[in-house]
């Protein structure tokens, strides 16, 4: 947080351009930051867009894709949270994904499939980046390291779902870009660490869907099929923790989905917008500086997933700010205490309170 100055915005980017200003605003006493970025989460209604603005968050990672269609319509929203997304994910049959969200055959990857046809087809129907289902019974590794070759070669990035050690493991030797999730059913070795660090990988542990299923097991019990003996949130604040110790980069995102439906008549809240801040609190629990937190959510974010229009308060940069009444330095619950937010350069009137 730098000394006290003017910030101009000039339509959708920051500027150093004093000439013309039609509009002030007097933010003595409070304090501007980026836009925030949610890494990884999950849509279903349009309506999830004006809650995440709502709550700062200008940009969000949506981790699948099963109808490109309905996919598209989230995109070009302005003045709401810009949203990229993946595509049908690349899940193996016998993986739990495969078996408990009842995935279609033609929507899974097999031992025989061609990983070039597969990426091809993925970046075809306008996704942003890949997801592979790294799991137990999911793609071999093999298979997960052709999928990030053959993504490489077009220039785009690949994200793996990873929840368990072996998985993890398994992701980190494909040279996947970015690794999601953070094991739950013990400790990383150091080597993890050393080799993530060696690949140029990047973490967005997900630790609010952790925390949302270790106070509800239901949750794991419909994701995975299974309660996973070993299972901890001890465990994934441990390595996490480790992770920043070690200089892993961590980005912030939640796999927040909304509302999680546990039967025909009851479903258990997690919202979106309001999570992102929820990690930043979680990363906080686990050793980063509110600094370090606040980073995990914008200029790293940005950095990782290569958005270099974004994330930093600079001049040329997409004019996405949160205004903020409290220092976020001092309490990262403050990052709630909004004044104003702006989504490249528009003022988003509807703020949470």
């Amino acid at each position: 947080m730098g000394p006290p100055r003017t910030v101009f915005i000039d339509r959708e980017h920051i500027s150093d351009n004093i000439e013309g200003v039609t509009n002030t605003v007097d933010a003595s006493g409070q304090f501007l930051i980026p836009g925030l970025i949610d890494s990884h989460l999950h849509l279903s209604q349009i309506s999830s867009l004006r809650d995440l603005t709502s709550y700062g968050v200008t940009t969000v990672f949506q981790m699948d894709c099963k109808n490109y269609t309905a996919c598209a319509l989230f995109k070009g929203h302005i003045g709401l949270s810009e949203y990229f997304n993946a595509g049908i994910p690349a899940t193996g049959p016998n993986g739990s994904h495969a078996i408990n969200m009842h995935t279609p055959p033609d929507q899974l990857i097999f031992p025989s499939s061609d990983p070039v046809e597969w990426v091809g087809h993925i970046f075809g129907n306008h996704s942003d980046y890949l997801k592979i289902t790294a799991e137990r019974g999911g793609p071999s590794l093999l298979m997960q390291s052709a999928l990030v070759k053959a993504t490489h070669i077009l220039g785009k990035q690949t994200m793996s779902h990873a929840s368990d050690i072996a998985s993890y493991l398994e992701a980190i030797a494909s040279r996947s870009d970015g690794i999601q999730h953070i094991p739950d059913d013990g400790l990383l070795p150091l080597s993890a660490f050393r080799d993530i660090k060696k690949h140029g990988q990047f973490v967005t542990p997900t630790m609010a869907v952790f925390k949302f299923a270790s106070e509800n097991p239901i949750v794991w019990e419909r994701l995975r099929g299974v309660s996973w003996a070993n299972s901890s949130y001890a465990n994934v604040q441990a390595n996490v923790a480790a992770m920043h110790r070690y200089g892993v980069p961590i980005l912030a995102g939640t796999d927040a989905i909304g509302s999680f439906p546990v039967n025909g008549t009851f479903s258990l809240a997690f919202p979106h917008g309001l999570s992102l801040h929820q990690e930043l609190h979680n990363l906080v629990d686990a050793g980063l500086s509110p600094a370090e937190a606040i980073n995990a959510a914008t200029s790293v974010a940005a950095k990782y997933h290569k958005l270099g229009d974004r994330g930093i308060v600079k001049c040329g940069m997409r004019a996405d700010l949160i205004l903020l009444r409290r220092n976020p330095l001092v309490d990262i619950s403050s990052t709630l205490d909004i004044e104003k937010v702006w989504v490249s350069g528009r003022e988003y009137l509807d703020v949470a309170k």
